[in-house]
């Protein structure tokens, strides 16, 4: 057994392990509310949003996603048994391989979003909730500014989950994602809660919807900038939707040190990672040190 052989099947069996400590990581949140969720003092807001009170988050979680497909337990379960929980890194690597050799055009690219769609999904809404990757910067944002009168735009949405957060606080939200199930479903989750919502779609890996100038005062960004074939023709397009004194919030913190995998996109990483993106993103915008010890990912658009 050669050297390379020896650290891949290493590799393999660790990864294998760690996703048995997830899988029952996955099994306890069914039962009891992760501590990140329990412990945080927006926690009444956060248990506010499920559809059926009774439930825990995860469950309630996974009620939606099943009624939004029209399908059962028993089905899930199957579905559970023949690609592992969806935190795991198994089930992950799933998702990476519909864009394996698909992402050098737009027609394979967007296939692939289009043959991930249900996976996709299925991850967002049952590995983790996005939005506690918002809440340490709650307060900073309560505090200065009036959430019912903020305009906000949820981009590349996802599921949603910072959006419908700042929805159920009173915000005016705007969603954008790719069209079809993606959007959908997004829209769908505001629906059940009876939230107004605007959408925009983005209608292939090449578009970039305009967006009208100067009427945000919270761009959000999770887990996106690397997808996209363009980061630098985003930015600028966030930059002019942005209010002066507005936020936006980046969840890579303006950094591209990414793997090149996936939907992971080489083009991004390049154009991420040159001196024009940089210089672009620091002459605009400044981090807020809002949070001592901790990632800040919070820019304020200073012009």
């Amino acid at each position: 057994m050669t050297v390379k052989t020896r650290v891949l099947s290493r590799f393999r069996q660790n990864k294998r392990i760690f996703s048995i400590f997830q899988s029952i990581s996955f099994l306890r949140d069914k039962v009891i509310d992760p501590p990140n969720i329990r412990k945080t003092e927006w926690n009444s807001n956060i248990k506010s949003l499920k559809i059926k009170r009774h439930l825990t988050i995860f469950n309630d979680r996974e009620l939606e996603f099943k009624n939004y497909f029209r399908i059962n337990n028993l089905f899930l379960f199957k579905y559970y048994l023949r690609n592992n929980f969806p935190r795991t890194m198994i089930f992950a690597d799933k998702i990476t391989k519909y864009y394996q050799d698909s992402v050098d055009n737009d027609i394979d690219l967007n296939n692939a979003h289009k043959n991930s769609e249900f996976d996709y999904l299925l991850r967002l809404m049952m590995a983790y909730t996005r939005f506690t990757m918002i809440l340490p910067y709650l307060d900073f944002i309560k505090n200065n500014n009036k959430i019912s009168e903020m305009k906000i735009l949820d981009y590349g949405c996802g599921v949603s989950d910072i959006g419908i957060l700042f929805a159920s606080l009173g915000a005016d939200v705007t969603i954008s994602e790719i069209s079809g199930t993606r959007l959908d479903f997004a829209k769908k989750r505001y629906d059940n809660r009876g939230f107004k919502v605007t959408c925009i779609p983005i209608n292939g890996p090449s578009h970039y919807p305009v967006l009208e100038e100067n009427k945000y005062d919270l761009i959000i960004a999770t887990e996106l900038f690397e997808h996209v074939r363009d980061p630098f023709k985003l930015l600028k397009n966030f930059t002019n939707a942005l209010k002066i004194g507005g936020y936006l919030f980046d969840s890579m913190g303006g950094n591209f040190d990414r793997p090149i995998k996936g939907d992971h996109l080489k083009e991004s990483i390049q154009i991420g990672n040159s001196i024009d993106y940089i210089n672009f993103y620091k002459y605009h915008f400044d981090q807020l040190n809002v949070i001592n010890n901790h990632p800040n990912l919070l820019y304020l658009k200073k012009r």
